[in-house]
């Protein structure tokens, strides 16, 4: 199991953390600005020349497969600008960040055959903008993961506020890991724990080679 540090470390602990996450997401920015990008603006323009190549019906399968990958591009290329002006998820804005992390990872798995079965109570919404992006970016990453590299068919995401707590729980039916050996190139759990520990919330991740894995956010409902 990985745990992050207790949620009533002192506040000292927890500006720190939020100073190198900063730091390391500067870095990251840079790296998006220099590298991402420039992919993004390419595939765009061969999506443009697919499409005109390909000279199909407006309401054929594969034009509307061509729009659907030209939109799914450009709301890459949006997030990236965004990554690159603010912390704040573009997502997010007017809407709550239970729905919006349902909407994306609808955009992103929803040709795929896994489900995600989302039981979150209307209390775990009302939370201020830090934790809320806080929620959303760890849900996300929690469910990318069990589809990505757990290999899940099945994903269940569950909140509930009790005990003066947000309690927010990804599980899946994948294959697990190992969670003391986790590559060194493999940044998703860092940066979980980082998001966390930044709002002075817990995280809990446990698994094991060829059982499910289930990562639980707790977040004081006073942050």
């Amino acid at each position: 199991m990985l745990e992050d540090s207790d949620a009533t470390e002192p506040a000292a602990s927890i500006v720190t953390a939020s100073e190198i996450i900063e730091a390391d997401r500067a870095s990251i920015a840079g790296e998006i600005h220099d590298a991402l990008v420039p992919y993004l603006f390419a595939a765009s323009a061969s999506i443009g020349r697919l499409k005109a190549e390909i000279d199909a019906p407006a309401d054929s399968p594969s034009a509307k497969r061509i729009d659907q990958l030209a939109e799914l591009v450009d709301q890459a290329m949006a997030v990236s600008r965004q990554i690159l002006t603010s912390t704040y998820p573009p997502e997010l804005v007017g809407t709550l960040w239970a729905r919006a992390a349902r909407d994306t990872l609808g955009r992103l798995f929803g040709d795929s055959s896994v489900t995600v079965d989302w039981q979150l109570s209307a209390d775990v919404n009302e939370v201020t903008e830090p934790v809320a992006v806080v929620c959303y970016r760890i849900v996300i990453e929690a469910v990318r993961n069990a589809i990505r590299h757990g290999k899940a068919t099945r994903v269940e995401v569950v909140g509930r506020s009790f005990a003066g707590h947000h309690v927010i729980t990804v599980a899946d039916d994948g294959c697990g890991f190992d969670t003391e050996a986790v590559p060194s190139g493999h940044f998703g759990i860092k940066s979980m724990r980082g998001r966390a520990q930044i709002i002075g919330a817990k995280l809990e991740i446990e698994s094991a080679p060829g059982e499910s894995t289930v990562v639980r956010l707790q977040v004081p409902s006073h942050v």
